[in-house]
């Protein structure tokens, strides 16, 4: 009970992790597409960034995290291994982008990444039954 538990905890946040900043998958599927674009633009039009500076800022912190989490989840090693090199990836991001942010946007940030983990929890446990 107490592997299962830990489990689906470790799930859960390596969803949200890979949510927060993009899934790797989807990027392979847009045919030259660019994830970071639109997960820029989406944080452009909720937190808002109203100046060019800061969105090529934050353009340039997704575009980056997004491949150091390509790389977290192509190397070898257990499942919570790869949790924590991505939890560690999202901290790292996290970081830069609260440099970056007004304090007002950075919060509107970490709620963008909250909702995505509670959209992650439902999705999750609806998968299971």
């Amino acid at each position: 009970m107490q592997r299962n538990k830990l489990l689906l905890q470790v799930s859960i946040m390596l969803l949200c992790i890979l949510v927060s900043v993009t899934p790797v998958h989807a990027q392979a599927k847009m045919m030259g597409g660019d994830m970071a674009k639109k997960q820029t633009d989406k944080m452009q039009e909720k937190l808002p960034i109203t100046d060019s500076v800061t969105y090529q800022k934050v353009y340039d912190i997704n575009a980056k995290y997004m491949e150091k989490t390509k790389e977290a989840m192509q190397d070898g090693g257990s499942k919570l291994a790869k949790f924590k090199a991505l939890k560690s990836v999202q901290n790292e991001k996290n970081a830069e982008m609260k440099a970056v942010l007004t304090a007002e946007q950075y919060k509107k940030y970490e709620e963008m990444v909250a909702e995505t983990k509670e959209e992650l929890k439902a999705k999750f446990k609806e998968r299971k039954n």
